[in-house]
């Protein structure tokens, strides 16, 4: 039986732990899996809750933190090469920039038969400062050199990797999408259509726009709340912006509110009485889209965003900016609609013909539901996942 190590950052909510909990769970019992992982942030919610769910238990690593620091990183390079010469895995899989780096550096140190490594996000442009962006490039190119394969987790990104920023390795990669339990979205309409809604007293007229995700600089918050506030003069429907999720732009966030003239809150009435809603996080996503009535995504990148994917399972129609792998988890026209990067006027527009249009809303969530339904299920995505590794470990004994 092949062993199996997942190594990730940490255990915070978002839609990076999905993959390798799933695969930890899903390749159960013809691989021994493991899952090891750093903490969540102190700023961050814990997905625990997760993956007990799942029946994954982690092997925590205390040592591995978000920041770059390296005397924190080396004993985090040690208590990983422990790890890996205790367990001695088959196979070793990273996932996000510090576990890739730290994970793969170990695992090549100890001589692992088989390195992967999967991009959740596209961390090559829009994440991060031109010079920093060029040390995690030039960093990247020296991993995939010690990486059997490279996961993108959409097309356009597998693309964009080939052609410009991996192109060395561009044999090396592969793409499996994301897969998720999603029946749990469509029953979550059925059996607690209103329980969001009265938990924070959002009244049954009220048209709820809501975006689900870390409060942080790439989630470009700040354009769905000047689209949130152009909507709003030009609609005479009664409205509620809902942001689920929490992190470093919070703050900033309720201050932009402020100078935008939206009242705002965060206690169990705010939505009697206030334009946008803080939920702060929220573990039962299924119930949370239950509740709103169109999903937003404002992006200034993403990989393939897990909150597009839940909102089409739960069959609500999206206005997302048309950055990295949106198109490949949603249909253009069909299941969303599409806007380009910071565009204020054109994400306004978008939403402003949803709530015109509520057949075109219903539509539209149908559509989605059926689209992604079989396309992202665990089961696609742990079978593709399974070809990979099997493929490469017959190819490390030749």
């Amino acid at each position: 039986m092949p062993k199996l190590l997942h190594i990730v950052n940490r255990l915070n909510i978002g839609g990076l732990i999905y993959q390798p909990a799933y695969l930890t769970k899903y390749l159960r019992p013809e691989f021994e899996t493991f899952l090891a992982a750093g903490l969540h942030e102190d700023n961050e919610a814990s997905f625990d809750y997760f993956l007990k769910e799942t029946g994954v238990e982690p092997l925590l690593i205390p040592e591995m933190q978000r920041a770059i620091r390296p005397a924190q990183d080396r004993r985090a390079y040690r208590a990983l090469k422990e790890l890996i010469q205790k367990i001695k895995p088959d196979i070793v899989h990273t996932h996000a920039a510090k576990a890739g780096a730290l994970g793969r550096l170990a695992a090549a140190a100890c001589d692992v038969p088989v390195i992967m490594h999967t991009f959740h996000g596209h961390v090559f442009h829009s994440y991060f400062n031109p010079v920093k962006t060029r040390f995690f490039l030039e960093t990247e190119r020296y991993l995939a050199k010690k990486s059997h394969a490279i996961i993108a987790v959409s097309d356009l990104q597998g693309k964009d990797f080939r052609e410009k920023y991996l192109s060395r390795a561009a044999d090396k990669i592969k793409v499996v999408e994301y897969g998720f339990e999603l029946e749990k979205f469509a029953q979550a309409r059925i059996d607690f259509p209103l329980q969001f809604r009265k938990a924070w007293s959002i009244p049954d007229e009220a048209i709820t726009i809501g975006i689900i995700g870390r409060v942080v600089p790439i989630k470009n918050h700040s354009l769905y709340l000047k689209a949130f506030s152009e909507v709003k003069t030009k609609s005479n429907q009664l409205i509620r912006g809902i942001i689920v999720g929490d992190g470093e732009e919070r703050a900033a966030m309720e201050s932009l509110c402020d100078e935008l003239g939206l009242s705002h809150g965060s206690t169990g009435d705010a939505g009697a009485q206030c334009d946008i809603v803080f939920t702060s996080w929220q573990k039962d996503i299924d119930i949370v889209l239950a509740g709103l009535d169109i999903v937003c995504l404002t992006s200034l990148n993403e990989g393939a965003p897990v909150s597009l994917i839940e909102a089409q399972a739960a069959s609500r129609p999206i206005v997302a900016t048309d950055v990295g792998g949106v198109k490949n988890v949603i249909v253009e026209n069909e299941t969303a609609l599409l806007a380009p990067s910071n565009d204020i006027a054109k994400v306004s527009s978008q939403i402003l013909r949803l709530l015109r249009e509520p057949v075109t809303r219903t539509l539209m969530g149908e559509k989605g539901f059926k689209y992604v339904i079989d396309r992202f299920s665990v089961n696609t995505m742990a079978k593709a996942m399974r070809k990979i590794y099997l493929e490469l470990l017959e190819r490390s004994v030749v």
